[in-house]
């Protein structure tokens, strides 16, 4: 009975699993062709509806960028977080059990709008809730606990990549000083503002802005982005989708098939 109840679950999370890449696999696929049936557009010549363009990031006013909060780094789009390995105790009558679990402490996103410039001119873009397939994200350090609650005792800055870290994270540290954390990891994300990016959004008209308002700017703007990427080609993007199209699907089917085998062999159905 034990031995069929093992077989049941085992199948039950392949069979689960596998499924779990089939979806994916078919997200993957829809994306690569809504991006085939959307062709690239030159800013001058966006329309409004679905568009998909390319260009280089140009800020709007002064400063107009964002710095992100770890390394410091000029972006206009940003997402860090921060997990601590922590001691995790399971106590029983019979033993007691001591492991080291990563767990996220900390974690936050900003962006700010900016214009996407090509050789024809210049639109705005807004990503808030846009996919975001970026380079630009790193493990960008890890630190024990007790060299930075040291730090923290002796007022030392403690520093990432010679940046040192602003005050809400060391607030942090100090809310975890009496924990029994052995470590710290630090992740960032960022799209730097010199970044060539493509696009694929839907485009709006700005009812309040002609082409005599400003020369260089379209008349449209993005607002609703589905998709921001810093490939070098809209070619790159679909290879990108079709391979983990075709990836998903390779692993989800047989994860699916060997699951449901597995049940079916523990009822004798085979």
């Amino acid at each position: 009975m034990a031995h069929q109840f093992t077989s049941w679950v085992g199948g039950g999370i392949s069979i689960i699993f596998g499924l779990y890449l089939l979806w994916c696999g078919f997200e993957y696929g829809n994306r690569q062709k809504l991006m085939k049936e959307t062709p690239l557009s030159k800013i001058d010549s966006i329309k409004e509806g679905l568009v998909a363009i390319y260009g280089k990031i140009s800020l709007i006013g002064s400063p107009g960028t964002l710095k992100s909060p770890l390394t410091k780094s000029p972006c206009v789009y940003y997402n860090y977080e921060i997990e601590k390995k922590e001691l995790k105790e399971i106590v029983t009558q019979d033993y007691t059990d001591k492991t080291w679990k990563w767990k996220l402490a900390d974690k936050d996103e900003e962006h700010i709008v900016f214009l996407i410039e090509d050789d024809t001119g210049k639109v705005m873009v807004n990503i808030k809730n846009a996919e975001i397939d970026n380079d630009y994200h790193d493990l960008v350090g890890m630190i024990r606990n007790e060299q930075i609650q040291a730090s923290l005792a002796n007022q030392v800055p403690i520093r990432i990549k010679d940046k040192p870290l602003d005050d809400k994270f060391l607030r942090l540290f100090r809310s975890h000083a009496k924990a029994k954390i052995k470590e710290w990891s630090f992740f960032e994300f960022y799209i730097p503002e010199q970044a060539n990016l493509f696009i694929l959004g839907v485009a709006t008209k700005n009812e309040n802005m002609t082409k005599e308002d400003n020369l260089e700017e379209s008349n449209y703007s993005i607002e609703e982005v589905t998709y921001v990427s810093s490939k070098c080609t809209r070619k790159q993007v679909i290879s990108s989708f079709m391979f983990w199209t075709i990836v998903n699907y390779l692993f989800g089917g047989p994860f699916f098939i060997a699951g449901l085998l597995l049940i079916l062999f523990s009822f004798d159905l085979l």
